[in-house]
């Protein structure tokens, strides 16, 4: 407030501040009220700054409007003058102006108005800097908790471990494998070993039993400390003692484990056919033919008399026959008794006729009815082509390999599984 006829001097300076964000309007106002009985005129002047520290400025650009044009104030008007200010760049912007008037207000002290606008910059990461901020107090929470975790770790002592137990002591067999090289554990032999041992260590009356330490050498020892009349024949029971301990007993087979390969094998083989039956036909050459060999006569305890009772009608009738001047009678005569034995229209006249080979025994005679003829036999062909019997060769020795491999493979994971360790 500055009166007409005041006797101050000093200037009478009015502060009107703005505050936003850069690009953005700000507006104020300034408010002239002529409260005396005469009309002011006034007038702004413009009061540029000094740059006491030398500082390169930015410019002159324009950041404060208002009506900077002369006016007059009436007796008891008031006048109100908008101010503005803008920036697009952030900062703290400032501008002083001089407000004349006439008559002289004041007594003649200076009117001045200083513009100070404060522009700041909008922050357009504000979210993402939020959640940095709430990610880095997470892991500082973190980071005190483990080191407070490992803290109380390193107070924790664990109670020292139990001394390890001590190894089991040798078993009989690991203690006689090992002070007798060579020779291989049996319970039933070792037992007659030291029941020998306790038998020619005894003493006398007392009957003292003294303790075998288990080796050979010194059952030895103690039959040859005996008399000389006893010792051959306790020498050679030490021996075939001996000798039984030289062999190793051998393990039972299992009867699963016998299948099992026998299966495979019988597997094998019948692929092995397959696959020749198939490079046969591929490569048009005849089939395979297999010879069989007749199954052995079934010979009950009958035909064992029979047999053994011909044997001896054979050797009679041989050692007959060297004195016998004249056999076809006898035959002649056996021959009409059969005949005249014989029915008309028995069995024996429609009994098929035998058909045997030289040689053969009477199980192996085949009854083939006379009105029937043996089934035709067909012989085995040979491959004349030297080059393509080669090739055969080869390829059904590739295939050979190849399914045993492929069985052998086989029958060693079956074993591992059944047997529970590796084969």
């Amino acid at each position: 407030e500055s009166r007409w006829g005041s006797k101050t001097r000093d200037p009478t300076v009015v502060r009107i501040l703005f505050n936003t964000d850069a690009g953005v309007i700000s507006t104020q106002h300034i408010n002239l009220k002529n409260t005396g009985t005469t009309a002011i005129f006034y007038a702004w002047k413009f009061l540029p700054r000094e740059n006491k520290l030398n500082t390169i400025m930015e410019g002159n650009k324009q950041r404060f409007y208002f009506s900077i044009n002369d006016g007059v104030i009436l007796p008891g008007e008031e006048l109100s003058i908008p101010l503005i200010f803008l920036s697009k760049q952030a900062g703290i912007y400032t501008e002083s102006w001089q407000f004349i008037t006439k008559p002289i207000l004041n007594d003649g002290a200076p009117i001045v108005v200083t513009l100070k606008g404060i522009a700041l910059k909008r922050d357009i990461f504000k979210a993402e800097k939020a959640k940095i901020e709430e990610l880095l107090e997470k892991r500082q929470t973190q980071y005190n908790i483990k080191l407070l975790v490992d803290e109380l770790v390193r107070g924790v002592h664990s109670p020292p471990p139990p001394p390890a137990p001590s190894p089991p002591p040798p078993d009989v067999s690991e203690r006689f494998d090992k002070k007798n090289p060579y020779l291989h554990y049996q319970s039933d032999y070792y037992k007659q070993a030291e029941e020998m041992y306790a038998s020619l260590s005894s003493t006398g009356e007392e009957e003292k039993l003294y303790v075998w330490d288990e080796t050979l050498l010194s059952l030895r020892k103690a039959i040859l400390g005996l008399p000389e009349e006893e010792q051959a024949e306790k020498m050679a029971e030490f021996n075939v003692l001996r000798e039984k301990f030289t062999q190793p007993r051998i393990k039972p087979i299992s009867e699963d484990s016998y299948d099992l390969c026998y299966g495979c094998l019988r597997a094998a083989i019948d692929s092995l056919e397959d696959e020749d039956l198939s490079l046969r036909s591929q490569m048009s050459l005849p089939e395979r033919i297999h010879v069989e060999e007749p199954p052995p006569p079934e010979i009950d305890a009958t035909s064992e008399k029979t047999a053994a009772s011909e044997s001896r009608q054979g050797q009679n009738r041989d050692s007959s026959a060297l004195i016998s001047p004249a056999p076809d009678s006898k035959k002649a005569k056996k021959d009409g008794d059969k005949k005249k034995d014989a029915k008309p229209g028995s069995k024996a006249e429609s009994k098929p006729r035998v058909v045997s080979k030289a040689g053969s025994k009477k199980s192996d005679q085949q009854l083939i009815p006379d009105d029937e003829e043996a089934p035709e036999k067909k012989e085995w062909e040979e491959i004349a082509d030297p080059v393509l019997k080669k090739k055969y060769q080869e390829k059904l020795t590739i295939l050979t390999n190849n399914i045993i491999k492929e069985y052998v493979d086989h029958i060693a994971l079956a074993l591992e599984e059944q047997l529970g360790k590796p084969f």
